[in-house]
């Protein structure tokens, strides 16, 4: 039997789009979207501050020698020649991107069945 659309789809584009876990809320799966909005959130947080340091460290001490050219020379370089910390994060939010979307397809999917069983 088909699904509704939007059953099944608005969750799926969330997670894809909007954030990782905004599906599973939407599912009304409220502690599983927690945890993987949290997380994601994190890893974004610890990625921004690592770079914030990197690119800190590889400027000049002096910040009135600082001009745009330069912190943009020096972010090219960067990522360039990236840190493992980088590919980590890379994989880490790949992997909990693709489960959070996986995961709210399926969580709609099985949520329309509950449903159907209800009525």
């Amino acid at each position: 039997m088909a699904r509704p659309l939007k059953q099944t789809l608005l969750p799926t584009l969330l997670s894809a789009f909007v954030w990782p876990g905004a599906g599973q809320l939407y599912n009304r799966e409220f502690k599983k979207g927690w945890l993987l909005i949290t997380a994601s959130f994190l890893a974004m947080l610890s990625f921004s501050l690592n770079l914030s340091v990197r690119l800190r460290d590889a400027l000049p001490a002096n910040v009135t020698q600082i001009d745009m050219p330069t912190v943009r020379a020096t972010l090219q370089q960067i990522m360039v020649n990236p840190p493992p910390y980088f590919r980590y994060f890379n994989l880490f939010m790949s992997v909990v991107w693709a489960y959070s979307v996986v995961d709210a397809f399926l969580g709609a999917w099985t949520r329309h069945d509950d449903d159907k069983e209800e009525v």
